[in-house]
Formats: structure tokens, C-alpha cells, sequence
């Protein structure tokens, strides 16, 4: 069942898992308690490997407990994961004026990621539609179980200020000429 868990990423499917593990642990610790109590005679060990499984199922209780309520909070999704979404984005730079107000959570098995992506204001609704198709797919590729909400945002400084009017004038010229981009 672990082993289903970490490939289905589910929570549910973790906490049955140690909750089969912790009746194992508890059974073979009374086990073991008997054992040796058969052998040595000492009292006391039934009520100290009590304790060990005790502690032990709390020990495992509560990083469950802790890891689902981060789920049902909507925390970001840990740090190596959101670092991996950036580089993804910037992979784009060519395209892409910026992107901002960058949310992730988890839901179940599923990454939820939104954010904003500022792009020329000459881009066309197709062409910034391609670029959204791209990075989905390119963050797809990078983490499983992705939904992906991109909210594009015309550039407000047109010219030199914007970056992306680079992409508009490579597009006149490319027009001119008579090739694609």
C-alpha cells in the first residue's frame, strides 16, 4: 500500500498504509514483549515496549495529522517544487514580458498552479494562447499532476520600455519578409 501511495501521491492512500504498518508494529512489539518475558522473566519490558509502540504511532500520527492539514490549508507546494515552476516560466523569457502572483497548493493528488504572465500587447490572442499551451505542457513534463491557470496581461509600456515589443517588431519584420517566427 506505501508503495501505491507514493505512486498515486495520495494522502489516504499513505495513512492507511501506516495505520496497517502501526497494527504490525503494535503486534509484533506484543510479540516480542511475550517472548521475552517467557524468557527473562523481567516485568517491566511488557510496559517499556508498550511505551516504544506507543510513541512510535504517535510519532507517525502526527506527521499525518501535520501533512494533512497543510493540505487542507492550501500551503504553497514545498520550495523545490515552486523552484522548478520558475525555471520552467523563464524558459520563456523570449516571450514573456514577466510573470507574477504565483500561487501553488495541493489538492489530493493534484498541483495547482496560477499566476500571471504579462506579454507584449501586440501579441495576438492566438499567439499568447500558444505560449500558455507551451508552458503547460512544459510544466507537465516537470511535475505530475498539474493544473495549470495562467491570466495573460497586455504590457502597459509600449516601445523600448517593453521587452516583448521586440517580439512585435521581430514580427513586423518577419512579415516583411515573407517567413514565420
Amino acid at each position: 500500500n506505501y508503495q501505491a501511495s507514493i505512486a498515486t501521491d495520495s494522502s489516504a492512500i499513505r495513512v492507511n498504509a501506516l495505520h496497517f504498518f502501526s497494527d504490525v508494529v503494535a503486534s509484533a512489539g506484543v510479540l516480542l514483549g511475550l517472548v521475552l518475558l517467557k524468557f527473562t522473566g523481567w516485568l517491566f519490558l511488557d510496559p517499556l515496549l508498550a511505551f516504544a509502540v506507543a510513541l512510535y504511532i504517535l510519532l507517525i500520527s502526527w506527521k499525518q495529522v501535520k501533512s494533512a492539514l497543510l493540505e487542507l490549508t492550501d500551503t504553497q507546494l514545498p520550495a523545490f517544487e515552486v523552484g522548478r515552476i520558475h525555471k520552467m516560466i523563464d524558459q520563456f523569457s523570449d516571450q514573456v514580458i514577466e510573470a507574477h502572483d504565483l500561487r501553488t497548493r495541493k489538492s489530493g493528488a493534484t498541483r495547482h498552479v496560477d499566476f500571471h504572465m504579462v506579454v507584449c500587447r501586440d501579441m495576438t490572442v492566438q499567439e499568447s494562447h500558444r505560449v500558455c499551451d507551451e508552458i503547460e505542457a512544459k510544466l507537465g513534463e516537470a511535475l505530475s499532476n498539474i493544473s495549470v491557470n495562467i491570466h495573460v496581461e497586455p504590457c502597459e509600456e509600449p516601445g523600448t520600455k517593453c521587452v516583448s515589443c521586440k517580439f512585435a517588431q521581430k514580427k513586423e519584420r518577419v512579415l516583411k519578409e515573407g517567413s514565420s517566427l
